[in-house]
């Protein structure tokens, strides 16, 4: 497992840049691969992004709140189960929606983690360096019982970003 973390503020601006966005996740080297969790504070919604072949999954339900700290998880189980690898993301701890399957797993030992933001700050990041220290606040999971998004839920990519 590969995890990581972030945690955001909001900017109290006033400026003409579209306020308070922040991107995590990851992605390959030459970015034709990209899983990422998209968050404005403005439009009050959130959505997952994989890859430019299956678009976007609008998580209308999910705010970003002053303080929030989100998570990115790459999950690659061992070779000989037969299992495809899969990534998820956490606000505060919790899951945000359901898993997303990695069916093609060639990219897999490839991606390296990113983090983007506009109009808002970082107030602390954790690799994992130091877990006796600084623990992830990552809640426990049942991976068995781990619900995927399948194909027909994702919508066309909005490409305005």
């Amino acid at each position: 497992m590969f995890y990581f973390e972030v945690g955001f503020n909001e900017l109290r601006n006033d400026n003409n840049y579209k306020p308070n966005e922040a991107v995590i996740g990851l992605h390959n080297l030459d970015e034709s691969f990209v899983v990422k969790l998209f968050l404005e504070k403005t439009e009050k919604y959130s959505f997952c992004y994989f890859d430019t072949f299956l678009g976007e999954i609008n998580l209308k339900d999910l705010l970003f709140n002053d303080g929030d700290v989100f998570g990115c998880a790459l999950i690659i189980p061992p070779i000989n189960s037969n299992k495809l690898p899969f990534i998820y993301f956490t606000k505060n701890g919790n899951m945000i929606g359901k898993a997303i399957l990695l069916r093609d797993a060639e990219h897999v030992y490839e991606l390296v983690p990113f983090v983007g933001i506009r109009s808002c700050s970082i107030f602390r990041t954790n690799f994992g360096a130091d877990l006796f220290n600084r623990p992830f606040i990552l809640k426990a999971l049942n991976f068995a019982n781990m619900e995927y998004y399948g194909i027909d839920d994702w919508g066309e990519a909005n490409k305005s970003y």
